[in-house]
């Protein structure tokens, strides 16, 4: 017997005509989380919010660790085994979105690696961890200046410090409980939580997050109650892991209980408020360049349209970073082996360039290469020029036949689909190349 999935139904081939049979549809969205086998907050809390989502799905699965203390070396162990955890989840490709449910373990082994091991088990699910979640959740509450309160030890605390100064969010106060484990940390009664994130609130906090996935905040009403206490909205880790997986899935469904993050479409950006007055009738000018005073002007486009997105290499999780960020960068794109290829063959452009005569190269180069007299770098002859720069290296090959060693350089650099694809999926329309250099240096 085999099991045909798609987006309608799911049903055993050879019972699809049985007259005598009914079959459920299938599932509006199946998210998927790798947490720590000691995790037993997400495993009351999650579904309990899925019931009042109709057609989501919710799978659950351990990721082995050499120990129950949180702190790094305990995270390290699993480093290698969350791949495995994940690819666990079948059938194969029946996951939309699949995340990491621990946000200490994700800034501790690093987001990026963390979701590289998502993505090699389940390479079509969009995927996220938990502290991407929380960064994600406080933009789209428009939250800068935060308070925090976490339950871990001194050092966990401050790479959840470090993380959020990385990103530009600025804590204003913060506490930690000291506490080694998750079934400590379970342990602490709802209404303790509600007392600290009280106390180090500040007034000019834009939101409290509380961090950590075992802290038991998520529980329906809970979060409600506290914002209502506070009058701001609260980031919970387990509340925005659960959001942003549904938002990576396509649900985007208003539910009461879960604070403002559930519940309220992203905080609006400020216009500018030192511009010129503009002729009645005209179009407002969002972006202006005469102002009063000069100032930073907050952008209000979407900064990646998902109406046009294309397909591409970029997880869900990285198309988020660079929306808050307006940067990427992009690890190991190249192996070892195109990397190694790429040096020799950059380095053959030099000798080649490097070994002509001053009027040879008048003949045989254009204005594109760029050398200076004064000695060749590669032979040591003051007699030949030093190449200091080739442009437009992506430019066919016929418009310079001198350049057509370059010209493969470009193909597998600057035009390979493993980076025009992802600029094509951020920009959501075709892309081409504006300019393209090799630079040598002394």
């Amino acid at each position: 017997m085999t099991t045909v999935h798609d987006r309608t139904a799911i049903l055993p081939s050879d019972a699809r005509d049985a007259g005598d049979l009914t079959f459920d549809e299938a599932p509006r969205a199946t998210l998927a989380a790798v947490q720590l086998p000691t995790d037993l907050t997400l495993d009351e809390e999650g579904p309990a919010l899925m019931a009042r989502l109709p057609g989501v799905r919710l799978r659950l699965q351990k990721v082995a660790l050499d120990g129950e203390t949180l702190d790094p070396e305990t995270y390290s162990s699993g480093a290698g085994r969350i791949a495995g955890a994940a690819a666990t989840l079948r059938p194969a490709g029946s996951v939309d979105a699949l995340g990491l449910a621990c946000t200490s373990l994700s800034f501790a082994l690093g987001r990026d690696r963390v979701r590289e091991e998502l993505r090699s088990a389940h390479a079509d699910a969009a995927v996220t961890d938990m502290a991407t979640a929380v960064l994600a959740g406080l933009e789209h509450v428009g939250a800068r200046r935060v308070a925090l309160l976490t339950p871990y030890l001194d050092a966990l605390h401050r790479m959840n410090l470090d993380l959020l100064a990385g990103e530009g969010i600025e804590v204003v106060s913060h506490a930690n409980l000291g506490l080694a484990t998750d079934e400590e940390i379970t342990s602490i009664a709802p209404a303790s939580i509600r007392a600290r994130a009280l106390a180090i609130d500040r007034e000019d906090a834009d939101a409290v997050v509380l961090g950590c996935s075992a802290l038991r905040a998520c529980a329906p009403g809970f979060l409600d109650d506290l914002e209502e206490r506070l009058g701001k909205p609260v980031i919970g880790s387990q509340q925005a892991f659960l959001w942003h997986l549904l938002r990576l899935a396509g649900v985007d469904d208003r539910v009461g209980g879960y604070g403002r993050l559930f519940s309220r479409e992203p905080a609006a950006r400020s216009r500018p408020t030192t511009v010129r007055a503009r002729p009645a009738g005209s179009a407002p000018d969002l972006y202006p360049s005469r102002v009063e005073a000069p100032g930073l002007i907050d952008r209000v486009d979407p900064v990646i349209d998902a109406a046009r997105r294309f397909d591409g290499p970029l997880d869900g999780g990285r198309l988020d970073a660079f929306d808050r960020r307006g940067v990427l960068t992009m690890r190991r794109v190249f192996s070892p082996e195109e990397v190694a290829w790429l040096k020799e063959n950059v380095d053959h452009l030099r000798r080649d360039y490097e070994g002509m005569t001053y009027d040879e190269l008048d003949q045989k180069t254009d204005m594109r290469v760029i050398t200076e007299r004064g000695g060749s770098l590669a032979s040591g002859d003051e007699d030949r020029p030093t190449l200091k720069s080739i442009w437009q290296i992506h430019l066919p090959p016929e418009h310079a036949p001198h350049m057509r060693f370059a010209a493969e350089l470009s193909r597998r650099t600057v035009c390979d689909s493993r980076l025009v694809d992802a600029a094509r999926q951020i920009l959501g329309e075709e892309v081409y190349v504006h300019q393209s250099r090799i630079n040598y240096q002394a």
